[in-house]
């Protein structure tokens, strides 16, 4: 019947966890080789990215000079557009004066940044003064400073008017801050388109600095930000006449002056940030997600090897349990066989003789017993299925009720028993369990006792707990084993108990039912000196 029970209950585990041992190394060096031929690469591109970060670097910042170089170039060329129609404008009223200045009226109206024109002959000659000259008391005193300005700059004049005998107008641009704050004065040299002559002249315009770039300026920078873009423009003596945002730094990455008014300055940067800090974040943006990544691949494949280490381990260690428990299984039910046997034949005539063998089929059974009770009791907690019947127990009686019932095992074993048992208040606890967890204490210390044939056993109040001891004098156990041997299925790998044979469940299952009564359990050993258990209850009935 036992031979049936345990293999019922076996046999549907002992095939996975026999085929499981074969997980080992094998497997681990398999994953770690491909851990590594998955993670070398990324890192290796992360080592790349960061020697070619510079160089990045360079090349963003090269890239966004370029943008900033473009939008200030269009702006320019867009102002440089409107200067080349004013001169072509000029150039048709110096050719027919009479019937085209009619369109110096159109100009100042349709250009608000114009105050006034000027067009004098090559004799300093007025042919048309139009404007609104608010900054002189009569329209005359606007033409007699263009005509002291072409006196004062004549020799500028002379290298303009040859260049523009060669088709390109170039203007001269005056600042005008000692008649207005706000005033340019820009000469051009036209010639007429006229072949009967080769007289030039020169208009005079009078610009109204803000203006102009409110108008002019201004619309161009907004036709051209994106939302991304700041921009400004600054006089000579800096003072800004514009920018985008005010909240922006008043530090412009790139600066260019004015083609028509070299003395107002463009500027313009990447709102919030540089060039080269927007380069340097991106830069250390990407090489810290490349970290991260590597840092989370690198701990995913740790912590993949440690979890497959140990369901390796752990399979190995079901695979010694199976092992241990065919032992454990075999050795009594062989005794019980060849004993029952042995009596059913009828060749033990002595009385005595025969109750030894019975006495034996009894301790075998008893032995069974406890085995399939450990393995049935972990099926039941690994499924939580493990039911527990909690009641007010005298722990000093319990546990003297218990040892009378082991001394005969003890007796078989050649093993002495001391206790110290004190009186000791009410628990409250599975009578059952408990049992179970002093049995499979006391079986450990016989079992892993050697020469030392001796077991003592201690109950005391320990503050506000009961505190149970069982020591042995036997091997003891190392440090590096004493955090593992509450684990399941793990089995002490010395030497020294290579010939014992056990299931691994025992202590764990202690530790376990310590758990469920409230309490825990402690060990204190030293290798060749014994060890010894120290179980803790609450005290007091619940």
């Amino acid at each position: 019947m036992i031979i049936e029970y345990s293999r019922a209950f076996l046999g549907k585990n002992i095939i996975f966890w026999s085929n499981q041992n074969n997980m080992k190394r094998p497997h681990l060096t398999y994953l770690v080789l491909g851990g590594l031929a998955l993670f070398l690469p990324l890192f290796s591109y992360t080592i790349y990215q960061w020697s070619e970060r510079n160089k990045d670097e360079a090349l963003i910042n090269e890239i966004y000079e370029r943008q900033l170089n473009t939008i200030l170039f269009s702006v320019n060329q867009y102002c440089w557009d409107k200067f080349a129609n004013w001169t072509s404008i000029f150039t048709e009223i110096a050719a027919t004066p009479d019937e085209n200045s009619h369109r110096i009226d159109l100009l100042l109206k349709q250009n608000r940044s114009i105050l006034g024109v000027c067009l004098l002959d090559s004799n300093k000659n007025v042919i048309v003064n139009r404007g609104r000259f608010r900054f002189f008391e009569k329209p005359d005193e606007a033409c007699r400073v263009v005509q002291h300005q072409i006196q004062a700059h004549q020799q500028q004049l002379n290298r303009m008017k040859r260049r523009a005998e060669e088709g390109y107008m170039q203007p001269l641009s005056l600042v005008m801050d000692h008649i207005d704050p706000v005033l340019d004065l820009i000469l051009i040299p036209v010639i007429p388109l006229s072949d009967s002559t080769s007289d030039w002249m020169i208009a005079g315009l009078f610009i109204d600095t803000h203006r102009f770039v409110q108008d002019i300026v201004v619309r161009k920078f907004n036709e051209m930000n994106d939302g991304n873009l700041a921009f400004a423009t600054k006089a000579q003596d800096n003072e800004l006449l514009f920018i985008s945002d005010a909240e922006t730094s008043p530090t412009f990455e790139r600066s260019e002056p004015m083609w028509i008014l070299p003395d107002l300055h463009l500027m313009v940067k990447i709102k919030g940030t540089t060039p080269q800090n927007l380069s340097k974040k991106r830069i250390r943006t990407n090489l810290l997600f490349l970290v991260v990544i590597n840092y989370l691949f690198g701990a995913g494949i740790v912590i993949l090897m440690r979890n497959v280490s140990k369901a390796i381990n752990l399979a190995r260690m079901k695979s010694d349990f199976v092992a241990n428990v065919s032992h454990e299984l075999r050795t009594p039910l062989a005794l019980i066989r060849m004993y029952a046997e042995t009596l059913e034949m009828g060749r033990i005539q002595s009385k005595k003789k025969q109750q030894r063998y019975y006495q034996t089929i009894m301790n075998e059974c008893s032995r069974l017993t406890k085995l399939i009770n450990n393995i049935l009791d972990f099926s039941k907690i690994e499924s939580h299925k493990k039911e527990y019947a909690f009641q007010s127990i005298q722990p000093d009686l319990w546990l003297r009720e218990s040892l009378n019932m082991y001394q005969f095992h003890l007796d078989q074993k050649g093993f002495r028993l001391e206790s110290t048992i004190k009186k000791c208040p009410k628990i409250r606890a599975d009578r059952e369990a408990i049992t179970q967890a002093l049995t499979n204490l006391l079986d450990n210390a016989v079992k892993f006792s050697n020469q030392s044939k001796k077991v003592r056993v201690g109950l005391e109040p320990a503050d506000s707990k009961i505190c149970l001891t069982v020591t042995d004098y036997g091997i003891g156990i190392a440090p590096s084993d004493q955090k593992h041997i509450f684990d399941k299925f793990f089995r002490v790998g010395s030497s020294l108990i290579h010939d014992v044979k056990g299931t691994g469940l025992g202590l764990s299952l202690v530790k376990h039912i310590m758990e469920v009564h409230g309490g825990h359990v402690e060990v204190k050993s030293e290798p060749g000196h014994g060890s010894t258990f120290f179980l803790y209850f609450p005290a007091g009935e619940f």
